[in-house]
């Protein structure tokens, strides 16, 4: 199967004579000149540069039959849905490629092949809480939706509304250290990741910086030194680090470390760091402990499907990438063979 990858992103190429370090100077150059300007649909060079095209590498171009699961995607409410697109859109210059609703998503997975989605919520607030949650577990019997729950950790009884969702049967939790402010290491964190832990939950952590925040804040930090205290205090197996450890740093690449347990999820990364940057990151780590993510709606998933397919992955190291792990630790069938 071939995908149709959409260019709508104006990417900038190295074969087009496009670097990184160009990228940059060309952002830095459109922000001294309008300081306090939004960037147009086109804007923010560094976001739109891709160190190799979706279709190069040494692998064989395809990949094999059977179900496909994507472990990091975002979507909301239709009321709430064109709001959101439109605030990445007009503030970041971010390309959305389905409208950010249950039916995008669905729509994508059907044409696209893909068999499952992971839905990732991230209230900001305390009021976004249950707004994220009750909507969510109206849908957790979907077909190829599975949600996670979500918490504002600074809001009145997080731990009571882990148990409550968990109960229902919601398979993980989503927190985001960046946006929620909070580092991995406060102490006052330990009550949601122990409630996570002795439901059993899935506990995804958002590392490296992001869209809008710089990696470390004052009240905030989920980098390499902030997991490595995580770890210390909770060797906890069933911990994901979306974006290989570490997004958004294009020049300096997180550091790998296969002590660690639990997974990693490659949301975001792939073309956004070298080839033989992510092969080395992915097999050091472990391959039966990577997940495919995408991090939809913000990246085209046609585009991901045909950078695993041309990487230079085995077909083996495709099966596991694309479904057999992610199955493994959420429960669901293993892949017919």
């Amino acid at each position: 199967m071939t995908w149709e990858v959409h260019e709508t992103h104006a990417r900038r190429y190295p074969d087009e004579g496009w670097t990184l370090d160009a990228c940059v100077a060309e952002d830095k150059a459109w922000r001294a000149a309008d300081p306090e300007g939004h960037p147009a649909a086109d804007g923010w060079p560094i976001w739109h540069y891709r160190y190799s095209r979706p279709d190069e590498g040494s692998g064989p171009g395809t990949l094999p039959q059977g179900p496909i699961l994507d472990f990091h995607c975002h979507c909301w409410a239709d009321s709430f849905a064109p709001r959101m697109r439109a605030y990445f859109e007009n503030s970041f210059g971010i390309t959305v490629f389905d409208s950010g609703t249950l039916d995008g998503l669905a729509e994508r997975r059907a044409r696209l092949g893909v068999t499952h989605s992971v839905v990732l919520p991230v209230p900001t607030n305390e009021r976004q809480v249950p707004q994220f949650n009750v909507w969510l577990q109206d849908h957790l019997h979907d077909e190829g939706v599975i949600p996670f729950m979500g918490v504002y950790p600074w809001m009145d009884d997080p731990v009571g509304e882990i148990r409550r969702c968990a109960e229902l049967g919601f398979k993980g939790l989503k927190l985001h250290p960046v946006n929620q402010h909070f580092r991995m290491s406060d102490p006052r964190m330990f009550p949601i990741y122990r409630a996570a832990i002795e439901e059993g939950l899935v506990l995804l952590f958002h590392t490296g910086s992001g869209i809008d925040y710089p990696t470390v804040g004052p009240d905030w930090d989920c980098s390499t030194s902030e997991i490595e205290r995580f770890f210390d205090k909770f060797p906890y197996e069933r911990t994901v680090l979306a974006h290989l450890g570490g997004a958004m740093d294009f020049h300096h690449f997180p550091e790998i470390h296969p002590e660690w347990p639990g997974y990693m999820d490659t949301a975001f990364e792939l073309g956004h760091k070298p080839n033989e940057f992510i092969l080395e990151a992915i097999r050091s780590f472990g391959v039966d402990r990577i997940l495919f993510g995408t991090d939809s709606p913000w990246e085209d998933t046609a585009d991901f499907l045909t950078r695993i397919a041309h990487m230079g992955f085995t077909e083996e190291e495709q099966r596991a990438i694309l479904y057999d792990n992610g199955a493994r630790l959420l429960g669901l069938p293993p892949r017919a063979e």
